[in-house]
């Protein structure tokens, strides 16, 4: 396992300057060109985003502007940030009736079913020398 994780690890570093190179310099050029303004937040979380599904799914993210489940991460990661300042029993009465900021995450699971679950039966008939972690972990 640890040489199939190494073996990922790798593959990953090469994809990531890749995406540097092909994706993030030429968006940032291009912005910087026509003196646009950018929210870099945004660029960096699309960035993030295309590459964990291209390590893990191995899945290149070519949708522009955003992805429904892109959007749908985003979103949900202040609320469930908030379940650490909000006691227990008030998130989680929130969540069983889907009010107030746990609507979102609620909202976005289905977001992520839909993006995920045609991914995952697709990698059900992968080759064995495909390098993503989704395989090295169905493999152990």
């Amino acid at each position: 396992m640890q040489q199939a994780v190494g073996f990922v690890l790798v593959r990953w570093k090469e994809l990531l300057w890749v995406k540097v190179e092909t994706g993030l310099l030429p968006v940032l050029a291009s912005f910087c060109k026509q003196g646009a303004e950018v929210d870099l937040q945004d660029i960096f979380q699309r960035f993030t985003f295309d590459n964990i599904c291209k390590v893990v799914l191995d899945y290149d993210c070519i949708e522009l502007p955003h992805i429904p489940c892109e959007k749908a991460f985003s979103d949900s990661v202040k609320p469930l940030l908030l379940r650490h300042v909000v006691p227990e029993s008030i998130w989680k009465l929130q969540k069983r009736l889907k009010i107030g900021r746990e609507k979102q995450p609620t909202e976005a699971s289905q977001n992520f079913d839909d993006f995920i679950y045609p991914l995952v039966s697709l990698k059900n008939g992968e080759q064995e020398n495909d390098a993503n972690l989704l395989t090295v972990f169905r493999k152990c």
